[in-house]
């Protein structure tokens, strides 16, 4: 299901303050995993989703910047912040398996609507572009939803888990940081 629900007495307004009104994200799986998602990112991701449900507008593509320079600037930004020539390993490997999952779910879970997809591949034929360097922060944020899930399907120690789980904070808080970097050109279309 959406984060809508059904029937004449809808209210978008009541539904998105109930949505912004959660601390955080949270997903029902055997070991209960919780994502902070700052107030402004979660309007965000709520704003993207009804612009494409209920207006049936879509992001206009190629994103600027793409999901590509803000997961490079996070590894910049982690480089600097921790005074380190090398970001730590477990920061690597989350750019690195972002990036992965980014191609890998690209069509079954980061996609609201079939005419994204088809945007997509039109502009990928004439552009040559892979979804990585056409999307931006929205389709992140659509991925990040989905990392506890995986997360949990995958076997690691909890003390992996726990410290996946806080670079993922710290990557939401980065963008919740850098928001205005990443979205000050949104232009939605039918």
């Amino acid at each position: 299901g959406g984060l809508a629900s059904s029937g004449a007495n809808y209210d978008p307004n009541k539904e998105k303050k109930q949505y912004l009104s959660k601390s955080s994200v949270n997903f029902n799986e055997p070991n209960l995993l919780s994502l902070q998602f700052p107030l402004p990112l979660k309007k965000l991701i709520f704003d993207d989703w009804f612009a494409l449900q209920y207006e049936r507008k879509f992001l206009k593509l190629p994103r600027e910047p793409c999901a590509n320079t803000i997961l490079d600037d996070f590894h910049v930004h982690i480089t600097v912040e921790k005074g380190a020539d090398v970001p730590s390993a477990p920061y690597i490997e989350f750019i690195h398996k972002m990036k992965e999952y980014f191609k890998v779910s690209l069509s079954t879970n980061l996609f609201y609507h079939a005419k994204e997809k088809r945007q997509l591949n039109k502009l990928g034929a004439e552009k040559r572009k892979t979804p990585i360097m056409v999307y931006g922060i929205e389709h992140l944020l659509r991925l990040v939803l989905f990392l506890p899930k995986i997360i949990c399907s995958v076997n690691m120690t909890k003390t992996n888990k726990d410290t996946l789980i806080r670079i993922i904070n710290e990557f939401l808080v980065y963008l919740d940081v850098n928001i205005e970097q990443y979205t000050h050109n949104r232009e939605y279309i039918m």
